[in-house]
């Protein structure tokens, strides 16, 4: 049914109305807060709640409209999280392989304002990269002090590459037994992917890579708390399995380790998937000891 003009007009009021729905004091507090994506969002979920009680061509135009900058915004939000969450990510890894590479020793005073100005960011991407580092062991929190660079036993890191290799390999062979079709055809183009970036002695792209070549393979298990146990100890064991790939010729032997992984997936040859990925992990451990010793030596 048409409409009015008085009708529209008032349609258009609650337009205004919508925008408008938040309180000055509200205004206040978001502006302050520097919370304007928040508001925003706010502000349209109204005009969406007072449009869409009407049928006029204008009012559902303009619900529509607020619907689609939610959307956006939401995006906005998401995307600007991740960003930040990526900058931690690589400080605490440039952080984690400096602690790695002896160039930060054990009992090394990690003050935040000489690391922040080192790597040119502001003081809290570093204090979450402590943290972060924190959680893998490599660094130990002290209350009301600067946190530290901690000494990890090799009797420690074997416990929990022994733990990650019996997870992982249990996560592999699930997934033999319980991947789905068009996971299997996932996990094999992942590692076709990550053929091109060994030809290419694609060090950081490898790295990226294997981190979703395992995670494809821990949501195949279909057992989510599993699934979660792995990813929080690959986690702690992150720094380690990354630096395990500066070991010259290590690209390669690793992708070959995948393909015997994933061939045994694909077939769901279980006690293969087992084997092989146990195997694997062993193997990264190996390759970190040997790394190690050889800066030692």
């Amino acid at each position: 049914m048409l409409k009015t003009e008085r009708e529209q007009t008032r349609c258009g009021q609650d337009f205004v109305d919508g925008v408008h729905g938040l309180s000055h004091g509200d205004l206040q507090r978001h502006a302050m807060q520097q919370y304007c994506m928040q508001f925003l969002i706010s502000a349209c979920q109204n005009v969406v709640r007072h449009c869409t009680n009407h049928e006029c061509m204008p009012c559902l135009r303009w619900a529509v409209a607020g619907s689609m900058i939610i959307r956006v915004v939401n995006e906005t939000v998401e995307m600007t999280s991740s960003n930040k969450q990526t900058q931690t990510d690589k400080l605490a890894a440039e952080i984690g392989d400096a602690i790695l590479s002896g160039v930060l020793a054990p009992g090394t005073r990690l003050d935040e304002h000489r690391l922040a100005e080192q790597y040119a960011v502001s003081r809290t991407p570093v204090r979450e990269a402590i943290r972060s580092l924190a959680a893998t062991g490599l660094v130990e929190l002290r209350p009301r002090r600067s946190a530290v660079v901690a000494e990890i036993t090799p009797a420690q890191l074997e416990i929990m590459f022994v733990a990650m290799g019996e997870l992982e390999a249990t996560c592999a062979r699930l997934s033999a037994m319980s991947m789905t079709p068009i996971e299997r055809r996932r996990l094999q183009s992942q590692h076709e992917r990550m053929g091109a970036l060994v030809e290419s002695d694609d060090v950081a792209g490898f790295i990226e890579a294997n981190l979703i070549f395992h995670a494809l393979i821990y949501a195949g298990s279909h057992n989510s708390i599993l699934a979660d146990m792995a990813v929080g100890l690959r986690r702690r064991l992150g720094p380690y399995r990354r630096a395990q790939f500066r070991s010259p010729g290590r690209l390669p032997r690793s992708h070959a380790e995948h393909e015997r992984i994933m061939q045994a997936i694909v077939s769901g040859d279980a006690a293969a998937a087992h084997a092989a990925m146990l195997n694997h992990v062993s193997l990264v451990e190996d390759t970190f000891i040997g790394l190690t010793a050889t800066r030692a030596a």
